[in-house]
């Protein structure tokens, strides 16, 4: 092969590889050009795909209603009577308490009472004019701008709610099983208490410090501490009387697993209740200034 023919040969290959090389860079342009448009055209697809989909679901009937009739609750509130009917509504804490209220009653709905109820509230002058109550309500039913409760149980009435905002309040110590505990500087009184029934032992103690030792003496089925938490200034019968009648000893579930509120009134009575009442403990402090345990505290 002469030069002349070399230098044609090596000029032809150098022409293929280009030709090569431009080709491959269009594939690849092409490829990359398709898969932005597919992008594009799966994108615009999910787009419109999910804006039917809002469409549809704004067709279901949205009834915030619905879950009404089957509610139970404890509701805390204001019993008004007006053009010579009762109606109750509910404060917004209250429903904030019931996720399920939310949207459909306000601090402005009215909630009838049912006819036996109403009944009762006609036989009781005091409630002719605004008072606060808590009510446990079983079921609503959407009227037109208010709502019937089905059943209704009147637990508190009269009870100015916004002064208990000021009051103690506690939980009860639990362990994974529910079981009352005690913090260390309880537990070591209750220890002592129940070697020596030293009364002096319990002088520095609140009232809720007491309840707490009691409910734990419940749970502990020793009816020795509990007999002797007991006020002796008031009822109380012998330990032999107190043993044949307490039964199988058990702390109370309604004071476990929420917010305790205590009380005390001109420093001689104390009350630990929970937010509804549907739970009420009573002490009473000594002569010597210690709080005890009334005889059959709870109610």
């Amino acid at each position: 092969m002469s030069k002349l023919q070399f230098k044609r040969f090596e000029a032809m290959q150098g022409s293929k590889r280009r030709i090569i090389e431009n080709t491959r860079k269009q594939i690849q342009q092409n490829t990359k050009a398709k898969q932005k448009n597919n992008s594009f055209y799966i994108a615009t697809i999910l787009l419109m795909s999910c804006l039917m989909l809002f469409a549809l679901l704004q067709l279901i009937p949205s009834d915030k209603n619905a879950n009404l009739a089957n509610f139970e609750g404890n509701l805390l509130g204001m019993i008004h009577y007006e053009n010579d009917v009762f109606y109750f509504q509910v404060n917004e804490k209250s429903i904030e308490d019931y996720p399920e209220l939310r949207g459909a009653i306000k601090a402005s709905t009215k909630i009838m009472f049912p006819s036996n109820t109403e009944r009762v509230l006609r036989d009781m002058p005091e409630l002719y004019i605004d008072i606060p109550a808590i009510i446990t309500v079983k079921g609503l039913e959407k009227r037109k701008n208010a709502y019937l409760a089905k059943d209704t149980n009147i637990l508190d009435l009269g009870t100015d709610w916004a002064e208990y905002e000021h009051l103690f309040t506690f939980q009860l110590i639990l362990n994974e099983r529910s079981e009352v505990l005690l913090d260390e500087k309880l537990e070591k009184i209750y220890l002592q208490f129940s070697q020596e029934q030293n009364k002096a032992l319990l002088m520095n103690l609140a009232p809720h410090e007491v309840f707490q030792l009691y409910q734990f003496a419940m749970e502990q089925n020793d009816s020795r501490v509990i007999y002797e938490l007991i006020n002796e200034e008031g009822v109380k019968p012998t330990f032999e009387e107190f043993s044949k009648d307490i039964g199988d000893l058990k702390s109370s579930a309604a004071f476990k697993h929420t917010q305790l509120y205590e009380k005390i009134e001109e420093n001689q009575h104390a009350y630990i209740f929970t937010k509804y009442k549907d739970a009420f403990f009573g002490l009473s402090k000594t002569a010597d200034g210690v709080w005890q345990v009334n005889y059959l505290p709870e109610q």
